[in-house]
């Protein structure tokens, strides 16, 4: 029983794929950092206090083992001409757990205060992982070896 070559799936259809999710993660990252560039462009510096940090809990799954990870994330208190704002973080880790009264750098909207995040380097990394990522995947589909023989014995 032979398949037709339209459902074939072979080194054309993987350098396809990766090519295109390669596409995909760059764009999103670049996507991401001219948000982000634009916000901070915009954006007014100040000093805010850590006025709690709320523990998020999350449970996985994983060949009948279960693995539970605990995050912390920093409610941050500021004021501006005189009035109080506050904002959840975005963004959770561990290391926030004993930051309670601490402060921090922030970074908000002039225009809406109550657009605002902590002023650090992680939206930047993970900017930089994502079009690091996508160019490299990008370029295994471009640069997929083209050892592979079709059925026909032609080279991809």
């Amino acid at each position: 029983m032979g398949t037709s070559q339209g459902n074939k799936f072979g080194p054309r259809q993987i350098r396809l794929y990766l090519v295109l999710f390669g596409l995909a993660f760059m764009v999103f990252g670049i996507g991401f950092y001219l948000y982000e560039r634009d916000f901070e462009a915009r954006a007014e510096k100040t000093m805010g206090t850590v006025t709690e940090v709320r523990r998020e809990t999350s449970s996985t799954t994983s060949g009948g083992r279960r693995t539970t990870s605990i995050v912390y994330r920093p409610i941050i208190r500021f004021e501006v001409d005189g009035r109080r704002h506050s904002f959840v973080s975005k963004s959770a880790s561990s290391g926030y757990k004993d930051m309670k009264g601490k402060h921090l750098e922030i970074l908000y909207d002039p225009d809406d205060p109550s657009d605002a995040r902590i002023a650090d380097n992680l939206t930047w990394l993970i900017i930089g992982i994502f079009i690091g990522a996508g160019g490299l995947i990008f370029l295994a589909g471009v640069f997929f070896p083209r050892v592979f023989k079709e059925t026909n014995g032609a080279k991809v």
